[in-house]
Order: C-alpha cells, then sequence, then structure tokens
C-alpha cells in the first residue's frame, strides 16, 4: 500500500474517527474476541469465536440469557473454513492477527473475505511488538490465558492492498499488556475492507414468482446480480410468501438478498354458472380478470415503495401483463426480463394462447428487454423488431484459479457423474437415456449424484434410477464445492418435451459454474438447442445431441481416458466462464437496461 493513501492520526483522533466507519449491521462475527467483544454497536445476532475455554466461560456468565450473543469455543482458522460464503454481515479481528504466524493470519483474512457481506474490521500493532507469554501464565485479565497472547507475527499497512482502507497512529500502545511502559510507544492501524455496494440507476421493484433463496437457478441469477447492489435501492415483490427469522444467521447467509420483501396476496376467481361452455368462455375472461386484480396489488406495492421502474421476470403467466398494466397505471418505466421463452414455456393450451395474446403488448411497450442468451435475442427480434440486451447467468469467478492434479481415473474406483438442480420434463428423457449408457458401460463403475429438491420417487417414476444416489438439495457453496470434486457433470435437457421453444432456447443457471469448476462437462441435448451449439461453438464439453445411448456411452469412455483433450477442454471452459459468465462483467452490463434504448 502506498503510504500516500494511509490517513495519520494521534490516539484520540484515530479512536474518533474509526467509529464513523464501521456499518451498523445485522450479523456479526467477532473473532477471537477474549473477554471483550466488539462494542461499537449491538447487532441482531454476535457471533463470539474463542479457542480458551476460561474467556468462553466468562463470556457465557455474562452474556447469560441474552439470546442473540452466541459463543462458540474454535480456533478461529477451524471456523470459517466450515462457514458458507457471505454468510455474515462484519467480521471484527481486533487484535488478533499479530498472535497468528504471519501465513495463518494471511490465510484468516482470505477466509473472511469470502464469508463477509458488508466489511472486515482489522486492528492491529504496526509491526511487531515483543509480548511473550508461557503455557499457563497469567494474563492481565487474570486467566490463565497466556499462551493465547504471545505475539507471533508483526503487520504493516503494506499486508493490505489498494481494497483497504487503513487508519493509522505512529504513538498508540504506550504500555504493554503486563502494563509495563513501552518506550518508545508502538504504533497502530485499523484496516478495514468493504464488499462494494452499487447504487441502481432507479428505485427498483423486482418482480418475480419466485425469488432468492429458493432453490431455483432463476432465484440465483437474481441473488447474484443483486446482491451487491444497495438494498434499499430495490424491493422484491412476489405472489410467494417469504419469512425469515432475522436471528437466524444461516437462513440469512445463503442466498437471501438484503432488500425488503414484498408479497402479493391471492386474487380472488370469477365464479359463473358450471355449464362446460360458460366454463370456456370464462376461463379467458378470468386470466384479465386476474390479471387486473393483480395489477392493482403491484400498484399498491411499487407506490408505497416509491419505486422509478419496474423489472418484470419470466415463470408466472399473470406477472408480465400484471407489471406492464400497474407500471403504465404508476406511470413508471417497465422492463421484462426473459428467462424462458414466455409464450412457449405453457403446456396448457388456454395459458399458451393467453401468453400469445399479451406477449406483443407487453414486450414491445417495455423500455427494456433482458434475454440470458443470442438464442432469445434472435428469438425476440425477430418476433417483435426489437433489440433485447443479452444479460448472461453469472457465477462466480475464483480471482486465483487452485492448482488441481490432472483428472486421473481408476479402474477400481467407482467414477462420480454429478448434475445439480432442478429435474422435471424439460430434462426427463435425457436422463433416462444417460442411465441406459451407464448399464451399457464395462470397464468402469459410474454413479450418478443427483443433487436436486424435487422428491426423489417423482424422479424414480419417470425411470431415473439404477446406478442413481439422490442427494437432495443442497447450499449453493455446498453445491460449489460438489461440482467442483466430481469426475463428470453431466448437462441435460430434453429431447421430447411440451415446450421445445423454451428447450431450444434454454440457458440454464448453472452453466457457469459448470464452466468455472474445472471439471469435463457431458452435455446431452437437442442439436438445435443453444446448449448444445455453445460446447460445440467453443470446444469447452462433450456434446452428444442425438438420441444414442451407445454414443452417450462412447463420449463417456473419451472423457475418461483421453486425458488432453480432456484437459485443453477444462481449460477452454474456464475461458468461456470469464469472459461470458464472470459476475462483475454481467452485472455491469445488467446496468445498461437503464440506459436509453432504442
Amino acid at each position: 500500500m502506498d503510504d500516500m493513501s494511509i490517513q495519520w492520526f494521534d490516539r484520540e483522533s484515530l479512536d474518533r474517527a474509526i467509529i464513523d466507519l464501521i456499518q451498523d449491521v445485522d450479523v456479526v462475527l467477532d473473532i477471537g474476541c477474549g473477554i471483550r467483544p466488539q462494542s461499537f454497536f449491538h447487532p441482531k445476532l454476535h457471533i463470539c469465536c474463542e479457542p480458551h475455554l476460561e474467556y468462553v466461560q466468562d463470556l457465557q456468565g455474562r452474556f447469560k440469557g441474552i439470546f442473540n450473543v452466541v459463543i462458540v469455543q474454535e480456533e478461529a482458522q477451524n471456523l470459517v473454513r466450515m462457514m458458507p460464503d457471505q454468510s455474515v454481515d462484519s467480521i471484527f479481528l481486533l487484535d488478533v492477527v499479530e498472535h497468528l504466524e504471519k501465513e495463518s493470519g494471511r490465510s484468516l483474512i482470505s477466509e473472511c473475505e469470502r464469508i463477509a457481506r458488508r466489511q472486515i474490521i482489522v486492528f492491529t500493532p504496526l509491526g511487531f511488538v515483543p509480548q511473550e507469554y508461557k503455557a499457563g501464565e497469567e494474563d492481565a485479565w487474570g486467566f490463565r490465558g497466556g499462551q493465547w497472547q504471545a505475539h507471533k507475527s508483526g503487520w504493516t499497512p503494506n499486508d493490505f492492498d489498494s481494497k483497504w482502507e487503513v487508519l493509522a497512529s505512529k504513538k498508540y500502545h504506550t504500555t504493554d499488556a503486563k502494563g509495563e511502559a513501552l518506550e518508545p510507544p508502538f504504533g497502530a492501524f485499523w484496516a478495514i475492507k468493504e464488499r462494494k455496494i452499487d447504487a441502481l440507476p432507479v428505485k427498483l421493484g423486482v418482480l418475480s414468482h419466485i425469488l432468492p433463496p429458493s432453490p431455483s437457478g432463476q432465484a440465483m441469477v437474481l441473488y447474484r446480480l443483486f446482491r451487491d447492489f444497495d438494498p434499499k435501492g430495490y424491493c422484491l415483490i412476489s405472489k410467494t410468501k417469504y419469512e425469515f427469522d432475522p436471528y437466524d444467521w444461516r437462513q440469512k447467509s445463503e442466498s437471501k438478498l438484503l432488500s425488503k420483501y414484498l408479497h402479493l396476496p391471492p386474487e380472488n376467481q370469477m365464479k359463473g354458472l358450471r355449464s362446460f361452455i360458460f366454463r370456456n368462455f370464462l376461463k379467458p375472461l378470468s386470466a384479465f380478470y386476474q390479471v387486473y386484480q393483480r395489477a392493482k396489488n403491484i400498484l399498491r406495492l411499487i407506490r408505497q415503495e416509491k419505486c422509478d421502474a419496474l423489472l418484470a421476470c419470466t415463470g408466472d403467466q399473470y406477472d408480465l401483463p400484471a407489471g406492464y398494466l400497474a407500471a403504465r397505471m404508476a406511470n413508471i418505466k417497465f422492463y421484462v426480463y426473459i428467462f424462458d421463452d414466455f409464450r412457449g414455456q405453457w403446456i396448457n393450451p388456454i395459458s399458451r394462447r393467453f401468453a400469445r395474446w399479451v406477449e406483443p403488448v407487453v414486450i414491445r411497450g417495455a423500455s427494456g428487454v433482458i434475454v440470458p442468451n443470442e438464442y432469445l435475442f434472435d428469438q425476440y427480434r425477430s418476433r417483435y423488431k426489437i433489440t433485447p440486451l443479452v444479460v448472461h447467468n453469472p457465477c462466480e469467478i475464483p480471482v486465483k484459479e487452485e492448482k488441481k492434479e490432472s483428472i486421473r481415473y481408476s479402474l477400481n474406483q467407482p467414477v462420480q457423474m454429478v448434475y445439480t438442480g432442478a429435474v422435471y420434463q424439460a430434462h426427463y428423457d435425457a436422463f433416462q437415456r444417460l442411465i441406459g449408457a451407464l448399464q451399457l458401460i464395462e470397464r468402469y463403475k459410474i454413479n450418478l449424484y443427483v443433487y436436486t429438491s424435487q422428491p426423489f420417487k417423482k424422479l424414480e417414476q419417470e425411470g431415473i434410477c439404477g446406478p442413481v444416489i439422490y442427494k437432495g438439495h443442497q447450499l449453493p457453496s455446498v453445491i460449489s464445492k460438489v461440482q467442483q470434486k466430481a469426475d463428470i457433470l453431466f448437462l441435460p435437457l430434453a429431447f421430447d418435451s411440451p415446450f421445445p421453444d423454451v428447450i431450444r432456447t434454454s440457458a440454464p443457471g448453472k452453466l457457469g459454474e459448470y464452466l468455472v469448476s474445472g471439471r469435463p462437462i457431458l452435455v446431452h441435448a437437442p442439436e438445435n438447442s443453444f446448449l448444445a451449439q455453445y460446447f460445440k461453438h467453443h470446444q469447452c464439453g462433450w456434446v452428444v445431441d442425438q438420441k444414442d445411448p451407445v454414443q452417450l456411452r462412447d463420449t463417456i469412455y473419451s472423457i475418461l481416458e483421453n486425458e488432453s483433450v480432456r484437459e485443453k477442454l477444462i481449460k477452454n471452459a474456464r475461458n468461456r466462464a470469464i469472459e461470458d459468465f464472470g459476475l462483475e462483467k454481467v452485472r455491469l452490463n445488467f446496468l445498461k437496461l437503464f440506459e436509453e434504448r432504442k
């Protein structure tokens, strides 16, 4: 860090200056707090991590009956490794890192960068300050915690890059931990890193039938797009009611946005005669009546939240037309997010007909339209003579690529093929064909691990059984590790489904995750689909685009036995993830939606 970027203070001024920089947040992890947890503010949940039993017992006695303080006896390095990405708001490391070896301290800070949503606050002496204790020696507080008070490293602002804000004093500590005078006094400094919070150019209402943290690709895309935007700059609207326990840190941690969740009440149904003829007339009329009711409910919420614009997502039959009508009534801008072809995703003929009626009005009346891939771009540009904005489904790209050993498969060890995500009519026959191919393989034993929230019995009824191990839905941080440890990742789309237009233009939300995982990817999807064409064009995975289990079998053999091709395609896959799906790049592209568009 450049000395010019360090802010220097005397001791009293430094103590005052730091107060203004520390954010008042809900969930705090206080590492190595001893008997003095941070007291800048009182969070809704305060997790105190302390390894020494005597300190823990003191904390337990002082905070007895206080339900929002959790005391964990554990060394920091062990605790943070178990915590999910972005699982707490802020992390305090006050007089901690100097008690660790330098590499251990750096590793701890790196883990903190992974799990903190808002801030990391470090306070430590300026340089190495000698401080020695023998094991079991009494510390300054009168406890036998001396071994935890010895200094093992010295830190300076140069240990923190330009993303950290550093406030320092050259004369801060005048006595040591034993109360003995320090001559000359030692300095100290604060290093604070904030996760960047971008401001949306408008106060935006986001309307979606499913929202984070639901187990859905659409929900995950919304989470990643909006996670680092100021939560006061948008609100989330859904007919699904989301209720959260404010003191459940794990519930808050995984894919829940910090903005306000608003619930749309159910609409009243039109009632009329029960005759067959009248019912067929009533159904289309009832649909428009529900659109009008939902629009009024949306209007009430966007006025309540003072929204300047509304973004409506596909997935529900009525959200797009109701959102469009509400935006018109409120005289605000209206945007559409096409996750799947709107008029092609309905199986019911009446629903499909209704979508064909309303889609032209909604799309042509929108100020902007987002699509997740180039196939949907071409579809909507051709259909309505508009220019949609392509926003690929984002994924996290690790700053440094982890060094992985070359993948080698053993004839004696089962191969783990992994699928993560929803399994429904858009996948059934592709899974069935894969299972048939696995039964043809003789040289290897291959198990298919399916991580999904769908009921296992339902999938077994669809013939997805045999060498299949169902694992159930897992948290996103867990799934990421599962993908990175798979021997083969499976990415299917059905060849025979009730919605071929959706299959052809589908871009699974996990596509970027698969590409960046460092594992070989087997795509089994129709030849004319975006998915098959993308992998073929960029040579970033193996593609079987015919309904042929023998070809699937032979392709699996190729993945397992052709190491040079495997390494090349894995490298290509990571490059495509960085180029097309990197979160920062995708988010910047998303912001173009709010520019004036022709």
